[in-house]
Formats: structure tokens, C-alpha cells, sequence
């Protein structure tokens, strides 16, 4: 597979899991792009980079724990 995949996890509680996840990925398919954002460099416009990555990847990958996926929503602005 050359395509791209991009991760979207939680920090605090589904880091861990995704970056043994993503590493599995880079073994099994050494040609797929895969992304997550402990990638970015310093000064990067990390919102506009994420959209980017996100928006242009062929596989999007979400990974929750359990009391992520039940809790409440957070709105902003």
C-alpha cells in the first residue's frame, strides 16, 4: 500500500496504544505515509496541518478508550 493514513488520537489517555498501532503499520506497510501529529515541527500552524494531513490521507484512523468515547462533548467558541 503507498497510500496515506492519518491518526487521530487523545493524547492524554490513547497515545500510547496509537503509537504502538502506528509502528505495527510502518512494519507491515513501509510504503503508506503514515501520520501522526507528533510529526510536526516546532512553529508549525498545527490546525492548518491537521486539516491538511486529514483531508488529503486515504485512510483516517481513530483511537478511543472506552470513557473517551462515552464522554460528553466539548464545545468551543
Amino acid at each position: 500500500m503507498r497510500g496515506k493514513v492519518f491518526f487521530n488520537y487523545r493524547r492524554s489517555d490513547s497515545r500510547s496504544e496509537t503509537a504502538r498501532l502506528q509502528e505495527h503499520l510502518k512494519r507491515r506497510l513501509p510504503r503508506a505515509e503514515i501520520f501522526m501529529d507528533d510529526n510536526l515541527e516546532g512553529g508549525t500552524d498545527f490546525i492548518k496541518e491537521l486539516e491538511g494531513k486529514a483531508s488529503g490521507s486515504d485512510v483516517f484512523v481513530r483511537t478511543d478508550r472506552r470513557i473517551t468515547a462515552t464522554s460528553s462533548p466539548v464545545y468551543v467558541g
